[in-house]
């Protein structure tokens, strides 16, 4: 475990676990504890966007572009015997990373709006499915955004992916939270997509990694 997390750390810049690792999580949490104490609600909708949005840009920083076609970002791994192992553990620990990430901050939310807001008939206090729910949904929609992002290596591509994954987010939980879908099949479906994603992003990268190897 601990050379994977070193591998995982081996990519991240000091700005990138400066802000993704302490900045972010403490203002999210911040966020959602004025929501609680001082309007009574929950601010699941906006740190929806925000997370999204975070998890989509930062990824630039981090791997971003290392599946384009004449990426030169990971040549320095060639240096290694370890080259391909350290990037396979990598890739698995920023996918477990942003997972374990969202599931308590979507948590301690839940725990800061039941908390602060009992007994006072506040229609936005979410379930726990629900809670899933924002979870699997920031992780879905931010993990298609990297995905697809990872193919180019410039920062607008990132940022309009940013953009567009957090509207959609929003619109379904919103959506979702209105009682137009079951909360619990979105929670298998997204679960069911989720998997797949996370399969899909570490082979696609994998593949460009064996494949540089071979200046393919």
């Amino acid at each position: 475990m601990k050379d994977r997390v070193r591998s995982y750390l081996v990519f991240a810049t000091r700005g990138y676990k400066i802000v993704m690792l302490i900045v972010l999580p403490i203002f999210l949490l911040a966020v959602d504890f004025i929501a609680a104490v001082v309007f009574r609600g929950s601010a699941m909708p906006a740190y929806i966007m925000l997370l999204i949005m975070a998890e989509v840009m930062s990824d630039n920083w981090y791997l971003g572009g290392i599946q384009e076609k004449n990426s030169q970002k990971i040549d320095y791994l060639k240096t290694s015997a370890r080259g391909r192992q350290i990037m396979k553990s990598a890739l698995i620990m920023d996918l477990v990373r942003r997972l374990v990430f969202l599931v308590v901050i979507a948590g301690v939310s839940w725990l800061f709006t039941i908390i602060f807001t009992a007994g006072e008939g506040v229609r936005a206090k979410p379930g726990l499915w629900e809670v899933l729910l924002v979870a699997l949904l920031v992780y879905t929609l931010s993990l298609l955004g990297i995905f697809l992002c990872r193919f180019f290596s410039y920062l607008w591509v990132n940022l309009l992916a940013a953009y567009v994954g957090a509207i959609v987010g929003v619109v379904i939980f919103l959506i979702a939270a209105g009682g137009f879908l079951p909360v619990l099949l979105m929670d298998a479906v997204l679960g069911i997509l989720g998997a797949g994603l996370s399969v899909l992003a570490v082979k696609t990268a994998m593949l460009k990694v064996e494949g540089s190897y071979y200046d393919k």
